[in-house]
């Protein structure tokens, strides 16, 4: 990406943050602040960086008066911005002076929920964060009872699977799978052998049809290696089936950053996911850009916008240059 474009991209950010009505993570001001940051530590731009804490405080200001704690739109969501920049120190700040009432105040909420569903899975990234940076027992707790409520409803689904008749609620429980599988790989956790052996028996039996993402998880979680023959079977049967064309710009970011752990293996379909995303010399390009993102999120958001684009190029810019880019497996 030319140091045009990337101006020109920054500056669209910084021209719709402000106006912004969410200060949450997906399509809010905590977001936006995130990518800001990481792009200023990359450009060296301290006036960047000077915006990115602006955008920053003006979303924690306004967080004290929030009650959602939800990680897409609220309280949690921004927590673990601020745990994310502490943590890798591109702040340098206590994130308990700045942010313990709202901190209190998902923590009380999350301990008083009896049962957790996917919908909830989300909490774990804030909690992990938290938990490596400010140890308290009840986070641990939180996150083990979360990833084991949201496995015993998967179980019940997988060993009802046949009878779902319609393919979108089927659809439903592979994308559930497939972010649960996610989070335990992100979060260093060990799912049931149970689980990934039913999803496998499935798989065989061609009930199913797996995701390309779901296979590299797998792939990291079969700790036993009795699922490996499967398990490659389903990644290479999905590589197969992988259309660029069809997938948001948020899809497209997200399975360039899971095949680049492969570089060597997919480099022409990592070329090809990234082709228009980063073709600069088309005179249509922001016309284009604007396609992939409307309808799917909000233009300038991290969710699946501007901000995310930015963020993948400095993790690609980074991964170029040998650089360490560990931490951004908790936002992609």
């Amino acid at each position: 990406m030319t140091t045009r474009v990337v101006h020109k991209l920054k500056d669209y950010l910084l021209l719709n943050a402000y106006s912004l009505n969410s200060n949450g993570l997906i399509n809010g001001k905590a977001g936006i602040s995130l990518c800001l940051f990481e792009l200023s530590q990359y450009l060296h731009d301290e006036s960047l960086e000077d915006k990115a804490f602006e955008l920053l405080q003006e979303s924690l200001a306004l967080s004290s008066k929030g009650d959602t704690i939800n990680f897409e739109a609220g309280l949690s969501g921004i927590g673990f911005v601020l745990l994310y920049l502490i943590e890798n120190r591109m702040l340098d700040a206590d994130y308990e002076d700045l942010f313990d009432e709202q901190n209190q105040k998902i923590l009380s909420q999350l301990l008083k929920q009896s049962d957790f569903s996917v919908r909830d899975l989300s909490y774990v990234y804030f909690l992990e964060l938290l938990s490596s940076l400010v140890k308290k027992e009840e986070t641990c707790v939180l996150i083990d009872k979360i990833f084991a409520d949201i496995e015993k409803s998967l179980c019940e689904q997988l060993e009802t699977f046949d009878s779902i008749n319609s393919g979108i609620p089927k659809l439903k429980v592979l994308t559930d799978l497939d972010a649960y599988f996610k989070a335990l790989y992100q979060c260093k956790k060990n799912p049931a052998l149970s689980l990934i052996k039913k999803y496998t028996e499935l798989y065989e039996k061609g009930k199913i049809a797996s995701l390309f993402s779901t296979g590299c998880y797998l792939e990291n979680l079969d700790s036993s290696g009795d699922f490996s023959c499967t398990i490659r079977t389903i990644k290479e049967n999905a590589f197969q089936n992988i259309h660029p064309a069809s997938l948001s710009l948020s899809q497209r970011i997200d399975l360039s950053y899971l095949l680049t752990g492969e570089r060597h293996l997919y480099q022409k379909q990592i070329e090809l996911l990234e082709q228009d995303l980063f073709d600069f010399s088309n005179p249509d390009y922001e016309k284009h850009l604007i396609q992939l993102i409307l309808n799917r999120g909000l233009l300038a958001g991290y969710g699946s916008g501007i901000a995310r684009l930015l963020l993948y190029w400095v993790y690609r810019e980074n991964k170029r240059n040998g650089s360490e880019c560990s931490r951004f497996k908790y936002i992609f």
